[in-house]
């Protein structure tokens, strides 16, 4: 198994095997449940590839072999607890990835604003564009103090803290699109990349929709409960 390139998918809710990055390279996947938790070989697996509107990721579905090889990493209780655990990295890394991606964009944006120039000023010194810039660094800078401070939090406090960063990275990339006008959405400016991508983020590793849900249900059970 030494030098064996493993993958995961990218969805929480689900059979686990959609949007699974890379897959097409993979040796191994690990598949995870609330049963268990095992490293499946990929031989014989079908894969295919599904286009998204971000292409900076390389996106399949699996449908494993009946026979691949396979090894049990946990089962019952510690799988459960993986799983969660794995969930809980799922959301961590794709809510810094939306961080990192909304100050780059917003970095680009800024920095638009002070070259291009309307009526011989740079759009930098219109009032309402400094207001609009300076709101997008506020929301950036809070769920990134969200962010830093929720390592060791419950599942379910990483989940609402990643779809809280990936509409903070949303946000900042629509506006950088509006900064930059029309030219925004063409192949020459890379910023409708992030907006793509932000967008896909969105959806990976539990919608806002399904953490919104899953926090429902959690304060119906302990209702029940009491």
């Amino acid at each position: 198994m030494a030098g064996a390139a493993i993958t995961t998918s990218l969805t929480i809710a689900g059979d686990g095997l959609s949007a699974v990055p890379d897959a097409d390279t993979a040796d191994r996947i690990l598949v995870r449940s609330a049963d268990e938790v095992t490293l499946v070989d990929l031989a014989g697996a079908k894969i295919t590839h599904f286009s998204t509107w971000d292409r900076s990721r390389r996106l399949f579905s699996v449908e494993l072999a009946p026979d691949a090889p396979r090894i049990l990493l946990a089962a019952g209780a510690e799988a459960a607890a993986l799983t969660e655990r794995l969930d809980g990295l799922l959301c961590l890394a794709l809510a810094g990835d939306a961080l990192g991606g909304a100050e780059a964009v917003l970095a680009m944006a800024i920095e638009y604003l002070g070259t291009r120039r309307q009526f011989d000023r740079p759009l930098a010194m219109f009032q309402a564009l400094k207001h609009r810039a300076a709101d997008l660094k506020v929301a950036l800078e809070t769920a990134t103090a969200l962010y830093e401070a929720s390592s060791e939090a419950a599942p379910l406090a990483l989940g609402a803290m990643k779809a809280h960063c990936c509409e903070v990275y949303k946000q900042v990339a629509e506006e950088a699109v509006q900064f930059h006008g029309g030219i925004g959405l063409t192949v020459e400016y890379p910023v409708h990349l992030f907006l793509k991508r932000a967008f896909l983020n969105r959806a990976l590793g539990g919608s806002a929709a399904f953490w919104n849900e899953s926090a429902g249900d959690a304060v119906l059970e302990r209702t029940s409960a009491g």
